[in-house]
């Protein structure tokens, strides 16, 4: 909510406040409101941090990460370094057969 009203700094106040661990809703809502509010490079980082609190994505977490990713890869006049290695997921992908692990670069270094 506070996010959808541009208050940035509230929300992450607020998400900070919250005990460990967090949940994935809590994740999910926080790296999707700063991924729809121009806040790309911050959702991709607290997408790191879901994975280092051992929090599993869902499917909203990876629709925000990805639209995260999209508008940096978007920005023509500005580039995006990640310091770090490529963030990669792994996304279950069902056909008839069996799930498979694919991975995917997540990084926002696309040109």
């Amino acid at each position: 909510m506070y996010l959808n009203s541009q208050g940035k700094i509230d929300a992450t106040i607020l998400f900070s406040e919250f005990p460990k661990p967090k949940s994935k809703i809590l994740w999910t809502a926080m790296i999707s409101g700063l991924s729809q509010n121009d806040c790309s490079k911050e959702a991709l980082q607290l997408y790191r941090e879901m994975r280092s609190d051992n929090a599993l994505p869902d499917q909203a977490t990876f629709a925000s990460v990805l639209r995260a990713c999209a508008v940096i890869s978007s920005l023509k006049n500005e580039t995006y370094t990640d310091k770090e290695s490529p963030l990669t997921i792994s996304m279950a992908v069902g056909s008839s057969g069996p799930l498979q692990q694919n991975p995917v670069n997540i990084s926002g270094n696309h040109k």
